[in-house]
């Protein structure tokens, strides 16, 4: 397979895995989480959902990493719902001048939900890579 036809393949299956991602950028609230896991409080299972939010980035950057070694910088890919909400976030708040608004962001939380995802994926492609050159010595 040419490496423009495999580069298009994983650039896709990127953007497959960042609408997966998606869902996992909006933390639940409400009375739902404790029905979900009831022994927890409401920031234990943010906290938690956090966790599986980076562990999902991380791992999907590494299949795509360990899968194209040759293109695993691809994996930044996966971030893109997180980079259009934190950059239209960043935008907004920017134009509002600062004014504050209860409903959004604030600039801080909108600069990580634009750069933490993407990190997260693309270390995760690093090390698929470097578990790919690994694995293919043996």
């Amino acid at each position: 397979m040419s490496n423009l036809i495999k580069g298009i393949a994983f650039f896709s299956f990127a953007l497959l895995l960042g609408i997966a991602g998606w869902g996992f950028l909006f933390p639940p609230h409400g009375p739902g989480i404790s029905a979900i896991l009831p022994e927890f409080s409401s920031e234990v299972t943010v906290t938690i959902y956090i966790l599986v939010a980076a562990l999902f980035f991380f791992l999907s950057g590494a299949l795509i990493g360990f899968l194209n070694p040759n293109q695993w910088g691809i994996s930044s890919v996966i971030a893109w719902p997180g980079m259009m909400i934190g950059g239209l976030e960043i935008l907004a708040t920017i134009r509002r001048n600062m004014d504050y608004d209860p409903n959004a962001l604030s600039l801080g939380s909108a600069f990580l939900l634009l750069t933490a995802p993407m990190a997260i994926a693309i270390v995760g492609g690093h090390v698929g890579k470097r578990c790919h050159h690994l694995f293919s010595r043996s």
